[in-house]
């Protein structure tokens, strides 16, 4: 099966990939359609689109997902993977959402939430990346849109790749769709990835 849009990929979108992952948005960099293969193809399809690529994880099952559509792309291109995870805080809180969400957090409780943090991205990605992918892990703090957007204009980042939909519950009413918010404030493209339905 091809990617949904009939291009060729190049690769990048392995064998029955598609069964696991849907690409919502289709990069506008890939070749044309009906380009040939050979010398005039290759023309077409440049080496050095991406050399930044943020992966954004909540390390909910659909950014995992999403790791595998970042490292691919990483690879492919020789860009350096930004492994990318917002660790939320409260400044504010409705004393009716006081047993959900803690006001204040003391030093002893960020710094464990900061080393569960490592360790999980340590075991959850940097070990499943190829010898020499190069990476670097930014561990920020606040709201995951606005650090998200903040780090892509600092580092200037040429991709963000990341779930379409998160952690649910009480903070996705609160706080609305990161992927939504970072698509439309982003300075760079951004690559969302859905769970598709599995296939036994």
């Amino acid at each position: 099966m091809g990617h949904p849009d009939n291009r060729d990929t190049g690769g990048l979108w392995r064998a029955g990939l598609e069964s696991s992952w849907e690409v919502d948005s289709v990069l506008s960099e890939l070749p044309p359609r009906g380009v040939s293969p050979g010398a005039e193809r290759r023309k077409v399809m440049r080496t050095d689109i991406f050399k930044n690529i943020a992966f954004c994880t909540d390390f909910s099952d659909n950014a995992d997902e999403a790791f595998i559509a970042a490292t691919d792309l990483a690879w492919h291109y020789g860009a350096t993977l930004h492994i990318v995870h917002i660790m939320v805080t409260f400044s504010v809180a409705p004393p009716a959402h006081q047993s959900f969400i803690p006001i204040e957090y003391d030093s002893k409780f960020i710094d464990q939430v900061k080393q569960g943090a490592q360790e999980t991205i340590q075991s959850r990605y940097v070990d499943q990346l190829k010898e020499k992918q190069p990476y670097e892990i930014h561990l920020l703090s606040g709201y995951a849109s606005t650090e998200i957007i903040r780090l892509a204009e600092e580092r200037e980042l040429d991709l963000i790749v990341m779930g379409s939909h998160g952690l649910t519950g009480l903070a996705h009413v609160l706080f609305g769709s990161t992927a939504d918010r970072v698509v439309r404030k982003a300075p760079c493209s951004v690559l969302t990835v859905r769970i598709g339905k599995r296939r036994d």
